[in-house]
């Protein structure tokens, strides 16, 4: 079954979805560098950004159930792997974090790979 650019939009949005709940997680963290668990957790349930946080991923997976009604899995599941794209890359941009060269070269098989699996036959 070939994808409708339609059907690529609604395969794209989960991994968007979950992307944005990584950014709020990792916003939240940000507020506590430095403390332990114990003490982050106060922290944590104080910041508008842990609800949304955890709002994203609810949605996420109520979209994930959403999207498993009208494709197989192994249609959708590669598309997942557009999260391990734009996490690092949002990282970098609004964390300015720096992974190395070897990180992103890693990072492009695994995309290659989800490309390759995505163009398969599933029947």
């Amino acid at each position: 079954m070939s994808l409708s650019p339609r059907d690529i939009v609604c395969l794209t949005a989960f991994p968007c979805v979950m992307t944005a709940a990584q950014m709020l997680f990792k916003v939240t963290a940000s507020k506590s560098a430095g403390r332990g668990l114990a003490a982050s957790m106060p922290l944590y349930f104080r910041q508008p950004t842990f609800y949304a946080a955890l709002g994203a991923y609810a949605g996420a997976t109520v979209l994930w159930l959403w999207l498993l009604t009208r494709y197989s899995l192994a249609q959708a599941y590669p598309f997942t792997a557009l999260a391990f794209l734009m996490v690092p890359l949002l990282e970098t941009l609004f964390f300015r974090v720096r992974a190395s060269p070897l990180y992103w070269v890693g990072l492009a098989l695994i995309i290659a790979g989800a490309i390759i699996v995505g163009r398969a036959q599933v029947g």
